[in-house]
């Protein structure tokens, strides 16, 4: 009895670790993007907010993992839309307390418009 539960424990722990690393290696995707032909829309140039504290879930957050607040890519105009949703989903899986932003690029009309909006949510009170 106290054998199996030791192995459960440990099972649920090796998947909480794995989670912790799958975050760390998309965040170095997210903050390597610029380097390739997509880039990252943020102003602090990363695409990764982490201005207001939110919480990782406690499962990853108890292994030291940050919460991640926004993070936003914008893909070149002809990205096909799946790897759109590819993206967003892997996101989304792996940072759930975050908002994701997948989008094509953007006209500068249409960046000042969402800045803008992105603004007026960050002044809200949470």
């Amino acid at each position: 009895m106290l054998l199996t539960l030791l192995c459960v424990v440990l099972g649920w722990l090796s998947m909480q670790f794995n989670w912790a690393r799958n975050r760390q290696e998309a965040l170095r995707w997210v903050e390597s993007i610029n380097s390739r032909e997509f880039h990252i829309v943020h102003s602090d140039g990363l695409g990764i907010d982490t201005t207001r504290a939110v919480n990782a879930p406690w499962s990853v957050r108890i292994l030291g993992e940050p919460g991640i607040r926004r993070i936003t890519l914008e893909f070149p105009r002809g990205t096909p839309d799946d790897s759109l949703k590819h993206a967003e989903r892997k996101l989304k899986r792996l940072f759930p307390e975050a908002t994701i932003y997948v989008m094509h690029e953007e006209t500068p009309e249409q960046r000042r418009k969402r800045e803008s909006s992105l603004a007026e949510a960050d002044r809200a009170p949470h």
